[in-house]
């Protein structure tokens, strides 16, 4: 069942991330103690980033407990965990849990000749010279936590080598060359040095980049970008379709021949020039995606109402005194809810691609934050001797896409044995 896939997956997340959890844990303690000794200076410390890691935290220890008290209700939860089931539901808890699932920041990137193009399934060792601090200052121990967390325990100086040990001093091996640092100097610096194992599971980029880290927070970035633009097109497709449908004549006219002037362009013709001229910020990005794809879910609710207009029901509303937006979002929107969601799960898996199509022209997000796109066109330069960096990209966007048109079909027979 789908519930106990969900539960696998949390807890195999806990055991592998629970000193970064704990991490967190202090960091919203010390966020906490600064609050309650300078409030104005706790909020100013507050950021997208903070908010993300908390609410990551909060999703990750309420969320399950809410629904496996509540499960009895949702009847999801029951459903067999099938291959696109599986897939949904790892999708899911990638977007919401990026932060903590990731194993390091989707830009960490150190001594480039160690880590680049790494095979998948490849460790190194890395050797920590944190210098021991005391800060009983509720600032500073703030600020030192947050370090922490945000670079996912990469603080002060690390380095990145192939094997070290610790012998009346610090002796790191890096590519067959030996690097030896002095007991003076670490007594001196006052440094504890930690070596630990990296693992790159997924393997790394031609900058040293975790590619499975990249992989994760580009889910989020994909699937927030795809959820975002069809809310546009629905709120666009609904507004105008009704209005054409409804009201007629010269109102239907020219949505109607708007409409049709938008699907005879090319789309991704005019998602570049729109991009091309406002920027590729993320607002820019998500507004061209859901204004570009407003046209089909036009057409359906104009026929749709155009059809229910004249039904009894719906004139009966209107001699009852009724307003516009009751007709349309309580008795018209109801009846034409199957064929919406229908329409709007495919273009779901359609926004997605347009995306990916955009980061991989070096039109989309893909210079600022992770996105399949651009890495899959990153990757095409080392497909000789780092297959991985296309593969991995190209595998989850096709898994993507299959999922969302596999739903899309699943809606549809569903809706239509119901209209039978």
């Amino acid at each position: 069942m789908i519930w106990h896939l969900l539960a696998l997956i949390l807890f195999i997340i806990l055991l592998l991330r629970y000193g970064f959890i704990y991490d967190i844990i202090i960091l919203l303690a010390a966020f906490i103690k600064l609050a309650i000794n300078n409030y104005d200076l706790a909020i100013q410390q507050l950021s997208l980033n903070i908010f993300d890691y908390f609410a990551s935290l909060f999703i990750l220890i309420c969320v399950p407990v809410i629904l496996y008290r509540k499960k009895d209700k949702i009847k999801i939860l029951f459903y067999k965990a099938g291959f696109t089931n599986s897939i949904l539901t790892i999708l899911i808890i990638f977007t919401f849990l990026a932060p903590i699932a990731a194993p390091s920041q989707f830009d960490f990137q150190n001594n480039i000749s160690i880590s680049k193009l790494l095979k998948p399934l490849s460790t190194k060792i890395i050797i920590m010279l944190r210098k021991d601090t005391d800060n009983n200052n509720p600032v500073g121990n703030y600020i030192h936590q947050r370090d922490i967390v945000f670079n996912k325990g990469m603080t002060g100086k690390y380095i990145i080598a192939d094997s070290a040990k610790i012998n009346e001093g610090l002796i790191i091996y890096q590519k067959g060359k030996q690097q030896f640092i002095r007991e003076e100097y670490i007594r001196g610096e006052n440094i504890t040095p930690e070596i630990s194992t990296i693992y790159f599971l997924l393997g790394t980029d031609e900058y040293g980049r975790d590619i499975l880290s990249r992989i994760i927070y580009g889910t989020r970035l994909s699937l927030l970008v795809g959820l975002c633009a069809v809310l546009i097109s629905f709120s666009l497709g609904v507004v105008f379709g009704f209005m054409a449908g409804y009201l007629g004549g010269f109102t239907d006219t020219v949505l109607n021949r708007l409409a049709d002037i938008f699907l005879s362009f090319p789309i991704i013709f005019l998602i570049i020039l729109i991009v091309g001229l406002f920027g590729n910020s993320v607002f820019t990005i998500v507004a061209v995606l859901g204004f570009a794809g407003w046209m089909s879910l036009f057409k359906i609710v104009r026929n749709e109402t155009a059809a229910l207009k004249n039904k009894d029901f719906i004139i009966t509303t209107k001699l009852l005194g009724f307003s516009n937006y009751h007709i349309l979002f309580k008795e018209m929107l109801p009846v034409m809810m199957p064929s919406i969601v229908v329409t709007l799960v495919f273009q779901y898996g359609s926004v997605i691609i347009a995306e990916s199509a955009l980061s991989y022209l070096g039109l989309g997000l893909g210079n600022n934050f992770p996105s399949w796109g651009a890495m899959i066109e990153a990757g095409q330069y080392y497909l000789s001797k780092a297959w991985w960096m296309s593969l991995f990209p190209c595998l989850f966007l096709f898994l993507t896409l299959y999922t969302a048109n596999h739903f899309g079909s699943k809606l549809e027979t569903i809706f239509k044995i119901n209209l039978k």
